[in-house]
């Protein structure tokens, strides 16, 4: 899981996928599979959306 998070950072900051990409992808895996395990109790997707745009508009910004 490690390896793979910092791929995936490898690609934000290369430009390959966005913050909110990357965040909507792993809210939809929450989204499968926590039923099955209830890890997760509580979150809150729109509150990540919109700070991963914020993430998104910085990174653009420099």
């Amino acid at each position: 899981m490690l390896a793979e998070m910092k791929n995936q950072m490898t690609d934000v900051q290369a430009g390959r996928i966005t913050v909110e990409t990357l965040a909507r992808q792993r809210l939809d895996r929450l989204t499968r599979k926590n039923p099955a395990v209830n890890a997760v109790v509580e979150y809150h997707p729109d509150e990540l959306i919109l700070q991963a745009q914020s993430l998104d508009r910085q990174l653009a910004a420099g």
